[in-house]
């Protein structure tokens, strides 16, 4: 999730948790100071690697278990600042933390919600990662309440949001349905399902059943009555709309993890258990090769993420790692193929 809607859905919870009206704005600028915070560990990027801050990235300031040092941290600067109770600003800091570790829980890039006593990532991602409806909700109830200087419109807001995440949940449980009616199609019934929040709508989901060999993966959404075609000449996002299909009509694409030939498989494999691309091996869920290029004198090979790959979009966790077969290999951050 944004730091944006972040901010906004602490302002929220400032107001909400209030009753006495004359603090609405002092404590919505609180509480939005405190739910931005956890993504101030994008200070770290001049100090570290950019593996090391994809992995690192909602790690510390987005764990629960570190949440009630940093309330009381946050609580107590909050206090000497602005000359408040201790308790009060701690209390207001561990809420607005918290609903920015869920914000970002049901999103697909997940949170490392234990670390650092369990550092693998969660995500239950039924959210996109930029999602206008989401903040909409909370910002219209931000707005009136700050316009009419009631608490009770931020309230509704926060309830509007949580019937509409209730609401997502449903709707990615049926999607995960779909595919293990797919897995069971194929003949693969314990096969992993993958089921991600798409953009354009909330009811755009992708599903992909992981298989030995790749995975199989179709677009959909659950309100369209049709295909639809991208007229010639139709911009990216209209093309894109066109990608997600009626549940009875989903075209399930076979996506290969490595290229199908044996060679070049080999290559590929070879560059993917690289000392240098551990990082990006510990980053991926869904990793594939977008391309490959050279001869046995040097050859580059590219590798992506399908969890954040949207039909006719470049890939934007997208890496190259370069070598010799057999040698030496170097990561490549934001090279070009051609």
């Amino acid at each position: 999730m944004d730091t944006i809607t972040h901010a906004i859905s602490g302002a929220v919870i400032g107001i909400a948790t209030t009753r006495r009206p004359e603090e609405m704005r002092r404590r919505a600028f609180w509480g939005a100071m405190f739910a931005a915070f956890p993504d101030a560990d994008a200070l770290m990027i001049p100090f570290v690697d950019h593996f090391t801050y994809l992995n690192e990235h909602r790690g510390l300031t987005h764990s629960v278990v570190m949440l009630p040092l940093w309330s009381a941290l946050l609580g107590w600067l909050a206090a000497r600042a602005g000359k408040l109770p201790v308790r009060e600003m701690a209390a207001l800091a561990a809420a607005a933390l918290a609903a920015h570790i869920l914000g970002d829980l049901i999103t697909s890039y997940g949170t490392r919600i234990f670390t650092p006593i369990y550092d693998a990532p969660f995500a239950f991602p039924i959210v996109f990662i930029i999602d206008p409806l989401f903040t909409l909700l909370l910002a219209g109830g931000l707005a009136l309440a700050l316009l009419k200087g009631r608490v009770q419109p931020a309230a509704w807001g926060g309830a509007l949001l949580a019937i509409y995440l209730v609401m997502q949940t449903v709707l990615h449980l049926h999607v995960a349905g779909i595919g293990r009616a797919q897995a069971e199609a194929i003949g693969m019934p314990d096969a992993p399902v993958v089921v991600l929040p798409q953009p354009l709508s909330p009811f755009n989901w992708s599903v992909t059943v992981v298989t030995p060999e790749g995975y199989r993966r179709a677009h959909l959404n659950l309100l369209a009555s049709g295909v639809q075609e991208a007229p010639e000449g139709a911009s990216l996002l209209a093309r894109l709309r066109t990608h997600y299909r009626p549940s009875d009509a989903l075209e399930w694409r076979r996506l290969p993890r490595w290229p199908s030939d044996a060679a070049a498989r080999a290559v590929a494999e070879e560059a993917w258990m690289q000392p240098g691309f551990a990082g990006f091996r510990r980053f991926a869920l869904l990793p594939y090769v977008t391309a490959m290029r050279g001869s046995d004198n040097g050859v580059c090979v590219w590798f992506a993420d399908y969890r954040f790959t949207l039909p006719d979009w470049r890939e934007p966790f997208e890496y190259a790692i370069c070598g010799v077969p057999g040698g030496e290999w170097q990561l490549e951050l934001g090279r070009e193929r051609a």
